[in-house]
């Protein structure tokens, strides 16, 4: 099983990127999105940006919105930056 540790600077600016796409995402801005998204997935890997995703549709992570409601996404990136969240996954290649 193959698992990568990513700095927390690097992972609160993964999760900062994934909240511009997702914001643009929701602002019809698909190229802009898909952008942001590629950027992300040049910090970590493609199953990090996708699990942050699904945490994000599942509740388990706050939505990025406009206006107030971006404060808690912004205060999950600091706390990334901090190293007081972090995220685990092991990859099994396939053989």
């Amino acid at each position: 099983m193959r698992i990568t540790k990513v700095p927390g600077a690097v992972f609160a600016d993964t999760l900062f990127l994934i909240g511009q796409a997702w914001l643009k995402r929701d602002a019809g801005d698909v190229d802009g999105a898909a952008a942001d998204l590629a950027a992300a997935m040049k910090l970590v890997p493609l199953e990090a940006v996708e699990a942050i995703l699904f945490m994000i549709e599942a509740g388990e992570l706050p939505e990025p919105a406009p206006g107030a409601a971006m404060d808690a996404w912004l205060e999950q990136c600091r706390q990334a930056g901090a190293g007081e969240f972090r995220l685990t996954l092991g990859h099994r290649p396939e053989p």
